[in-house]
């Protein structure tokens, strides 16, 4: 699933299960957890395709997935008195 996500590229449920070698329903399961931040939190945008004028497969819409890696934002507080002298302290 990671290395299909590197490529950047928007995959269906079927296109992904056909790289991989799982089922549609695994597939699918896998996207799942890989939202959680226990699994790596990644970002998986959903979208429908277009095929011509249509968005529609045989069962009804036909959904693409793509995977990305969650940028996260770590902003940085001034260090407080005591913990600029720990720091000159522990240097010593």
């Amino acid at each position: 699933m990671l290395s299909a996500g590197q490529c950047e590229t928007w995959l269906t449920l079927h296109e992904l299960g056909r790289l991989t070698g799982y089922g549609e329903a695994s597939v699918s399961a896998q996207l799942r957890h890989l939202r959680k931040p226990e699994f790596g939190g990644y970002e998986v945008d959903k979208r429908q395709r277009s095929v011509g004028s249509t968005v529609r497969g045989e069962n009804g819409p036909l959904w693409e997935y793509r995977l990305r890696r969650r940028v996260r934002v770590v902003s940085k507080r001034p260090a407080t008195v005591q913990q600029r002298r720990g720091r000159v302290a522990s240097v010593r």
